[in-house]
């Protein structure tokens, strides 16, 4: 299997970045920010894993769109700005909102683990899909920078020229290349697909910087429709 070249290539999960998050309320794991070597305050992207063990706010990015799953436990309620709570759950689609909106999160049974994707406004645009199923499907990458996380389960990935193996918390990277990814998922296997675009005015995530906030079904197919998470009850 190929490990990659300059434009394409695999990073290992004992390659990420581990790091406190920016308020020092736990523990992230950064995959990948631009540009390299950025800090919290000035990137223009960033993609990263938190585990979440108790209530408590989210940290504050200002200028910034944020996108969020859950990747493992059984979810946690949301409270952005004044809205009422959104629970989000593994089952949900990518939550999307103001990075710079007080938010505060309260776990619905136990610890979680979510992935989180945060774009610069003005700078660059996102788009966070989940690939579940079917197990052999193909995607088109036509972003500026890519980034596929494999997820409970291995990902074989084939392209016209090389093949390459990730396993469960490993990430293909894919930097200002057009091409077509044939995955082969393995059992329970989960791929999420970031998308790092240059700002379109017809973006998906264009009305976080209101401080709304949308979702995107499931699958690999592109959508322009948002549908409702759960809210919480009072």
């Amino acid at each position: 299997m190929n490990e990659g070249s300059p434009r394409v290539r695999v990073i290992r999960s004992g390659q990420f970045r581990r790091m406190r998050w920016k308020n020092g309320g736990g523990e992230t794991v950064e995959i990948a920010i631009w540009p390299e070597g950025a800090t919290l305050d000035n990137f223009d992207w960033r993609i990263s894993m938190a585990r979440v063990e108790s209530d408590g706010p989210f940290s504050k990015f200002s200028g910034c769109d944020r996108s969020l799953v859950i990747l493992r436990g059984k979810g946690m309620a949301l409270t952005i700005g004044s809205q009422a709570a959104i629970e989000a759950t593994i089952l949900s689609p990518p939550l999307c909102f103001d990075a710079a909106a007080a938010t505060s999160a309260r776990l619905l049974d136990g610890p979680i683990v979510d992935l989180n994707v945060m774009t610069r406004r003005g700078r660059h645009s996102q788009r966070l899909r989940r690939v579940a199923l079917p197990p052999d499907a193909e995607v088109r990458t036509s972003a500026l920078h890519t980034h596929l996380l494999a997820w409970d389960g291995d990902i074989a990935i084939q392209t016209s020229d090389a093949q390459f193996a990730l396993k469960s918390g490993d990430a293909l990277r894919i930097d200002d290349v057009r091409m077509t990814l044939r995955l082969s998922l393995g059992q329970g296997a989960v791929g999420y697909l970031v998308e790092v675009f240059k700002p379109r005015a017809e973006n998906l995530n264009s009305s976080a910087a209101s401080g709304d906030w949308m979702v995107e079904p499931d699958g690999i197919e592109p959508t322009t429709s948002s549908m409702p998470l759960k809210r919480s009850p009072n």
